[in-house]
């Protein structure tokens, strides 16, 4: 967890507790990609935002202990620099390769993390291909995933989809399952 930033922040014990209660209810943990490839089977996929530090100190060691795969989605200016007030709370990019190196799927979650429903065309763009070169360039990882910041559907628009299609993005998930913005995967 991040107790700092007061949200979404779960101790590494309750996040065990958490898994083991949905394996004892007979859920199997597996990629993104397997869920929507079978989306009727009792699967999770575990996904975290932002390249956090705390995926890496708390998160890791509990699904490499309990071999559970998992994504992380990457801000990449914030792994560049960590922007003010955010130091020790983000991973830099040696950081961002030990989340890879522990078995976790490395994806992109923009430049600045912006509300891309208040982004025009070019700059949601922008946000979006040098989110994925910068993943390429210092990862060698060519990514076709992006969890959308903020993820609600006011947070995206149709032209931001479309600019994902350019960018060469072939998923793009939000956070919302029922009111989430057309050609996006739900992810809660």
């Amino acid at each position: 967890g991040t107790p700092k930033w007061g949200l979404n922040d779960v101790r590494p014990r309750d996040f065990e507790r958490h898994l083991q209660v949905a394996a004892d209810q007979g859920w199997s943990f597996v990629t993104p990609a397997e869920v929507l490839a079978e989306p009727d089977k009792q699967q999770l996929a575990l996904t975290f935002d932002d390249g956090l530090t705390s995926v890496l100190t708390n998160a890791v060691p509990v699904l490499r202990h309990h071999g559970i795969p998992a994504t992380a989605f990457v801000v990449t200016g914030w792994a560049d620099h960590a922007p003010p007030g955010f130091e020790g709370l983000v991973l830099d990019w040696p950081g961002v390769n030990a989340l890879g190196d522990s078995g976790l799927t490395l994806a992109s979650h923009s430049v600045t993390h912006p509300d891309f429903g208040r982004l025009g065309p070019a700059e949601a763009r922008r946000e979006l291909e040098e989110s994925r070169e910068r993943m390429r360039q210092m990862l060698g990882i060519v990514t076709d995933e992006f969890a959308i910041p903020l993820g609600q559907s006011g947070n995206w628009t149709e032209a931001a989809g479309q600019a994902a299609a350019r960018a060469r993005y072939r998923t793009v998930y939000a956070q919302s399952v029922n009111t989430r913005p057309a050609g996006t995967i739900p992810r809660t």
